[in-house]
């Protein structure tokens, strides 16, 4: 199969690790607090010490982070060992401006970065169910979509504007608290 690596091992994070070792992929992976690591390790997971460790020989890294800084913060780590054609699908919850200027920086650098936030909770990254929202150019969504469908079941394409699928996160999660509070 493939090696992927996950970043970011909250609740999310670790259902798509779990997900991804089920169906027989090498999955490496890191958080800050390297503790979290260890469930997955035993379950054949390779833990990393740094993200730079734990990208190595991935054709995939799935970066499920906290917010913008975190984000920028893990990728400058991990730029030198990510191998050259691979792709760092972001998962966080950012804001549309971060999307964007991280876009036009990393596609000027040459690396494969996408977003596609999801709305699901922490059993549907282990069952593959939920939603998974994707933006960026289309070449980058076929080459992605059956690999992230494995994940998640349904992908919802948005077009090629990179930071679309970061718009309709932030609109849905906004919608979401008003209904909440409504209720």
């Amino acid at each position: 199969m493939t090696t992927v690596a996950v970043l970011g091992l909250g609740l999310l994070g670790r259902g798509f690790a779990e997900n991804l070792l089920a169906k027989g992929n090498t999955v490496r992976v890191w958080n800050r607090t390297a503790s979290r690591c260890q469930p997955l390790v035993d379950k054949g997971a390779v833990a990393g010490t740094t993200p730079a460790e734990a990208v190595q020989g991935a054709s995939r890294v799935h970066l499920v982070l906290a917010e913008d800084a975190a984000v920028d913060a893990v990728i400058e780590d991990l730029r030198a060992d990510l191998a050259k054609d691979a792709y760092i699908v972001d998962h966080s919850t950012n804001l549309p401006a971060g999307v964007a200027a991280r876009f036009a920086l990393l596609r000027a650098a040459g690396i494969r970065y996408i977003h596609a936030p999801v709305f699901m909770g922490p059993s549907n990254s282990r069952d593959a169910t939920g939603l998974m929202l994707l933006s960026g150019p289309s070449e980058d969504e076929a080459a992605l979509r059956p690999l992230l469908e494995s994940m998640t079941g349904r992908v919802s394409y948005l077009g090629a504007e990179p930071d679309k699928a970061a718009k309709m996160k932030i609109t849905g999660n906004g919608l979401l608290v008003m209904l909440t509070a409504a209720m």
